[in-house]
Formats: C-alpha cells, sequence, structure tokens
C-alpha cells in the first residue's frame, strides 16, 4: 500500500492551481477598481467637455441678442432646446456614473451669467 505524500505530483498540482487561483483573486480585488476608476475619470472629463461647450454655446447666444434664457444644451445638434421639449428631444448623454441618464440644463440671466448643471429628463 503506498500512502500519498505532500510531494506527491497530484498534490503540488492541487497547490500551484489554489495559489494561482489566489493570486487571480487578488489581482483582480487590487486592478479592476483602479481600472473602473480611470475608466469613470475620462467619463468625468468627457462631462467637463459638454458643460464647457454648453456655456461658450450659450455665451455666443447670448451676445447675438443680450437676452436671458433657460435651455437644455443638445450636444448632438449643437444648441439650446426648450426644457419642455427636451425630454423628448435630447438623448441624456452624461457619461460618469454621477451623470449618466442626465443633460445638462443652462441659465443665462438678463446680465449674461452662466449657470449650468446637470439634470434628468
Amino acid at each position: 500500500m503506498v500512502m500519498k505524500t505532500f510531494n506527491s505530483e497530484k498534490g503540488v498540482s492541487r497547490i500551484v492551481t489554489i495559489m494561482a487561483l489566489v493570486a487571480f483573486v487578488l489581482i483582480a480585488i487590487i486592478v479592476l477598481p483602479r481600472i473602473f476608476g480611470m475608466v469613470n475619470d475620462k467619463a468625468n472629463d468627457t462631462d467637463e467637455y459638454y458643460i464647457s461647450a454648453a456655456e461658450k454655446e450659450a455665451q455666443i447666444h447670448y451676445l447675438n441678442d443680450y437676452k436671458g434664457f433657460t435651455a437644455v444644451y443638445d450636444t448632438e445638434a449643437k444648441t439650446f432646446v426648450d426644457e419642455a421639449t427636451a425630454v423628448k428631444t435630447v438623448k441624456p448623454y452624461g457619461t460618469s456614473e454621477e451623470h449618466r441618464g442626465m443633460y445638462i440644463i443652462v441659465r443665462v440671466s438678463s446680465d449674461g451669467k452662466i449657470t449650468s448643471e446637470w439634470i434628468k429628463p
């Protein structure tokens, strides 16, 4: 009768497999959050670009007639849409976790001050 020992091929193979599995899980725990964080950072950069574009477009719009307004910015058409019709015509374009499913509303006061915020349709 032969006793199985720790040094047998089958035992070593199992230990190596378990160690590889543990290493894979540890790498996933450490690396995946960083990857998802980097992706969300890029999405935040995109959202900041949308805000900047909306506010610049609002400034141009204001300088054409010097009247204040409140409207939703449509990134595809690069124009402003009335808040009431935006729900039907503007596809939400927020990309980061915080702004997903949202779009930007821009308010320009009669003296030209511009504010913007992300809103849900």
